[in-house]
């Protein structure tokens, strides 16, 4: 076809303009320039966000980066949308859970990988990975103990009593924190955090007494010298904080270990002088995280240096575009350095986060954008700040804010609000009271089903029940299918009655575990698995290796499903084990 020389040269296209966006960004990642990678591969997205190659690019930078939510919000994103899904999705889900030490999960992505593409691309890789799952040789804390079996259970409620503590559930994790202790009073780590929870809740002698037992079991655990620290500063005994800080420094001058936390105590302590070379040394480990590069920016602010503190929030943005936080705080520097606001009046926190006046500001601004009609939403929705606002408020640590939040980008309700709401209920750390209601949400939008989420610490597919309809056989169709496959495999080989053994079984797991499955679940897996906890309960003997063959899976999948069927049904007590 002829050139029409009637269009503009200097008019560009969308998709020629993410071509070279593309184009810069991967070769930024030759040059292992991750952050320059991050914009461009994130322009290309946003200028052709139906491009799979493009999506996946800019996970894979998320990834190498270390943010591996936000690299599985691309993903799963994909897989749901149904857009451009290869194994490649699968992959990169699995490289991020192990990253995130979440290890049944890169299992059931890597296998799901390989049951789509055996002989691709990363095929071998998998297979590797694969094995090390399977002999649990990455089930191992930082000192190389198992966390399989009681370990790993003790480990995961740990990690759950950590949670609380984070949302200040003091009391709730205090109570979890001791149950622990109960079972296995050597957990360092959890004296340390059942410490901190006493400190919070303003219980001075249980935080001490139970940070002397942390030091007596390791005397040399920076956590612990920090924590001591920080409560003798408390508690305004200098002498007796410094004299800990001493053995703090000394033990962290050489090593890596507790750098962070080290450095956070400091700030907190507002120590900036002490804190400043500890942050330098913290920055080179961790580049890109927006926290350390905001303590890096706060420490440099109260130091004076207002222009390296700029930079450090520029850097910030650069990674986090929508962070208002970094934009607030980088106004505020400028101020400053224009002699337009008086440093010594003006509040900077360690703390990510706005001061509490802009805090209160913001959510007076909030609750009057709730006010407006659908109409007047549908113009602010065009404006970035107005969008980055909204990403704000997902953030703040209170639950009726964020409901509120949810509901106007609800009330927008297109494909880039539906993707903030499903974004959202892919955090870890938010209530499942919360995310139920952005399914409800989810569903008014029209977002197609199912919705990828975290509940309980697990991911699953969920289907929003209607009373009648398509939507209410979909919801049940897997577990129908585990059921029938499991009678088909079954048939022949069990005497008389079985069935309605196993349809009870099946039922009761259902009625107490929810109907909902991870979207990386396989049905050979949940179908043997269910033969084999059929036969527990029968005190029949049956290996998993023989169901692996009988259901064409592998042990170590029944294994994995099997001891979470085994958890529903013995109430936790079942820790996994190998036949």
């Amino acid at each position: 076809m002829a050139k029409n020389r009637y269009v503009k040269q200097n008019v560009v296209p969308f998709e020629q303009k993410a071509v070279l966006f593309h184009r810069k960004g991967t070769r930024h990642l030759q040059q292992h320039n991750l952050m320059e990678a991050l914009h461009f591969y994130r322009k290309a997205a946003e200028k052709d966000p139906e491009n799979s190659e493009y999506l996946l690019d800019l996970a894979q930078v998320y990834s190498e980066m270390g943010y591996f939510q936000q690299s599985n919000d691309i993903l799963f994103d994909m897989i749901q949308r149904k857009k451009g899904v290869t194994s490649e999705c699968y992959y990169g889900l699995g490289c991020n859970f192990i990253g995130m030490e979440d290890y049944p999960r890169a299992q059931e992505s890597f296998e799901k990988y390989l049951e789509m593409d055996e002989d691709g691309e990363y095929a071998l890789e998998v297979e590797d990975f694969l094995e090390l799952l399977y002999s649990k040789n990455l089930y191992v804390d930082s000192d190389g103990m198992p966390v399989d079996g009681k370990t790993g259970r003790l480990y995961r409620m740990a990690g759950r009593a950590k949670a609380l503590l984070d949302q200040g559930e003091f009391k709730k994790a205090i109570r979890l924190f001791k149950a622990i202790l109960e079972q296995d009073d050597s957990m360092v780590f959890v004296h340390n955090n059942l410490s901190l929870a006493y400190h919070c809740m303003g219980r001075k002698e249980k935080a001490f007494e139970e940070v002397y037992k942390a030091l007596r079991l390791d005397p040399k655990n920076v956590h612990a010298l920090c924590n001591l620290a920080l409560y003798q500063h408390k508690a305004g005994k200098p002498e007796a904080r410094d004299k800990a800080l001493e053995y703090l420094m000394e033990l962290i001058r050489d090593g890596d270990e507790g750098l962070y936390k080290a450095a956070v105590t400091l700030c907190e302590m507002e120590l900036h002088e002490l804190a400043r070379p500890i942050l330098i040394r913290l920055v080179q480990q961790m580049p890109y995280d927006k926290r350390v590069l905001h303590y890096m920016a706060a420490c440099y602010f109260h130091l004076g240096e207002y222009d390296k503190a700029l930079h450090y929030w520029q850097r910030v943005e650069r990674l986090d575009p929508h962070n208002t936080v970094a934009s607030y705080y980088m106004e505020t520097a400028r101020a400053v350095i224009h002699g337009e606001l008086d440093p010594s009046k003006t509040e900077v926190s360690y703390y990510f986060q706005v001061p509490y006046v802009e805090i209160i500001r913001r959510i007076h601004h909030l609750n009057q954008y709730v006010k407006e009609g659908r109409e007047r939403l549908a113009e602010r929705w065009q404006d970035p700040a107005f969008r980055a606002l909204l990403w704000w408020g997902l953030d703040i640590n209170d639950d009726a804010i964020k409901k509120a939040v949810l509901l106007l980008i609800a009330e927008i309700g297109d494909g880039e609000a539906q993707r903030m709401l499903r974004s959202f209920i892919l955090r870890k750390d938010e209530s499942d009271e919360v995310k139920r209601e952005v399914f409800a949400l989810l569903k008014m939008t029209g977002a197609p089903e199912p919705y990828i989420t975290y509940v309980d610490g697990n991911i699953m597919e969920v289907q929003v029940s209607v009373v009648e309809g398509d939507d209410a056989e979909k919801a049940g169709e897997f577990d129908d299918e585990v059921l029938k496959l499991t009678l088909a495999r079954m048939k022949d080989r069990y005497a008389q009655g079985y069935a309605e053994k196993v349809e009870d079984l099946w039922q009761r797991y259902l009625e107490r575990a929810g109907r909902d499955f991870s979207p990386l679940a396989r049905l050979e897996g949940w179908a043997a698995s269910l033969e084999y906890c059929y036969c527990r309960q029968m005190d029949m003997i049956i290996t998993k290796r023989t169901l692996a063959a009988i259901y064409d899976t592998t042990a170590p999948t029944i294994d994995l499903y099997a001891a979470e069927m085994l958890n529903v049904l013995e109430g936790g007590k079942h820790a996994g084990n190998r036949l």
